[in-house]
Order: C-alpha cells, then structure tokens, then sequence
C-alpha cells in the first residue's frame, strides 16, 4: 500500500449523518480520487492522532477506515465541491456591493440636483449620515447580531424601498431621508455575505476570501456606473423632457430619479437570490 500525507486535510472533517464531508480540501480529494481510484493510501492526521486507510473507489467516493482514541471506525468519505454554493455567495456579495456603493457614489449629486438642496447641506446632512449609519449598522451587529440570514433578507429590502422611495417620492425630505437611511440597511451587505459563508461552509480559505472581495469589488465598479448610464440616456430623451414639463422639473431631475429606481434591481435581486442560495444550502447538508 502506498502512503499519503493529508495534513492539510486535518481541520477540514466535518461529519454529516455517517458521512464525512472534506470541504477546503475538496478539490484535492477529488484530484486523489482520479488519478488513484482503485488504490489503497495510509493517512495520518497528526492533530487528531488520527491514523488509516483510504480505499479510493472513484472520482468522488472511497471506503475510509481508521482509528481514533482506540476504537475503529469505518465510514464512505465523500469529495464534495462547494464551486457552486461559493458561486452563489459571490453573487449574493456583488448585488450587496451594487445596493451600497450605488447610494454612496450617487448620494451627493443626487440630493443637490434631483432633490434641489444645497450642496453642503446635502454633503453634511446626506452623506455624512449615511456614512454614520453604514457604521453604526455594522458597529451595532459586532456587538448584538445574531441570525445574519435574516438580517441579510431584510437589509436587502430595506435597501429596494429606499431606493424606491428616494425615486418616486415627490418629497424632497422623505427622499431625502431615505438616501440617508440606505446606509443602515446596505450596513451589513458585505460583511454579512462573508459570514453567511463562512457559517454554511466553513474552512474554505484565502481563495474564497479573495473570489468574496472580488465580486464586491465589481459590483463597487459597475452599478454606479450603469447608474450613470441610465441617467445620461434619459436625461437626453424625449420622454424626459415630456415628464419633466408635466412634473415641473428638468430632463436631468427625471434622469436622476430614474437612475435611482432603476437601481433598486439590485437589492432586490440580492434578496431574490439570497432566498435561492439558502435553499440551496439547506438542500445540499
């Protein structure tokens, strides 16, 4: 029999029923599994004490005995990839991303030109408070929360009504308060996403931290971006003008408010998407 060393293996066991499940490792079970299948390995988890065999029996299943504090055991360990649940995560991050940076890139401009107020005044009382409340919100959960899941859900939501509000309201104080207080509900979206993660799959490493900061990266990048976009084709249209003659506003104020509605898509999506990643989760244990 051949001898293989599983110590990067050692903190990555978790057992599911009468199965064991390698997560970080995965891809190297897997990897194992396909060059060896039909061969029969020693393993040896020094952390644990833990000494056995492995039999592989294919790409993704090999008959594992082994003994631990004296007593044998024999169980099927199963390579399992989580690619998919970790794509799901980055994406729940990315829509999470796009609902806070959106309001903080569009903020300022958004209050002085859609809502009319003074610069400074929408600077100090507009992104300042938001600014106050996205730390608060995450100061606030570092000390108190629990149930990420569900704060995640409805920072989402909380985030689209927001949004929508700050665009159709003809208030200008109730949009502008609901800009201010997209910064307590976008709070959590990022950092949240990172412990969802790293409580329904735990263990996963550097890579996922950094594939988790990458997708947050990109939503920072794109949504106040296409944000702009949707201003700058409808402020120059025939439908802004028309609107804005019937609102009494300029095509500007009409493209703005419609930027800002059509970015409540992202936190809706996230919170769609959110409720399909931990169905998926609770499907896949």
């Amino acid at each position: 029999m051949k001898s293989v060393h599983l110590i990067p293996f050692s903190d990555k066991l978790k057992m599911g029923g009468n199965k064991y499940y390698f997560r970080t490792a995965s891809f190297a079970v897997k990897e194992l599994c396909k060059l060896y299948s039909g061969n029969t390995f020693h393993f040896h988890i020094q952390k644990q004490n833990v000494k056995g065999v492995f039999f592989i029996k294919g790409e993704k299943e090999c008959l594992c005995t082994w003994e631990y504090g004296g007593f044998a055991n024999e169980i099927v360990a199963f390579a399992h990839s989580y690619t998919a649940e970790l794509m799901l995560c980055v994406l729940c991050i990315f829509f999470g991303s796009c609902a806070e940076n959106t309001m903080s890139n569009w903020i300022s401009s958004y209050v002085e030109k859609a809502l009319s107020i003074d610069k400074a005044v929408g600077d100090i009382l507009g992104m300042a408070v938001f600014a106050g409340l996205l730390g608060m919100g995450r100061f606030t959960y570092s000390r108190f929360g629990k149930n990420i899941n569900r704060v995640l859900f409805f920072s989402m939501l909380g985030a689209a009504l927001c949004y929508i509000t700050a665009a159709l309201s003809n208030s200008a104080v109730a949009a502008f308060v609901a800009c201010a207080l997209t910064g307590i509900f976008v709070a959590m979206l990022w950092p949240g996403t990172l412990i969802m993660m790293e409580e329904n799959l735990p263990g996963m490493g550097v890579a996922a931290y950094a594939l988790m900061a990458a997708g947050g990266d990109l939503g920072a990048s794109i949504a106040p971006q296409l944000m702009g976009i949707v201003v700058d084709n409808v402020s120059e249209s025939a439908f802004a003008v028309d609107m804005g003659a019937q609102l009494n506003m300029l095509p500007e104020q009409i493209g703005l408010k419609s930027g800002m509605l059509v970015s409540a898509v992202f936190p809706i999506a996230g919170a769609v998407l959110l409720i399909l990643t931990l169905r998926y989760f609770k499907k896949q244990k």
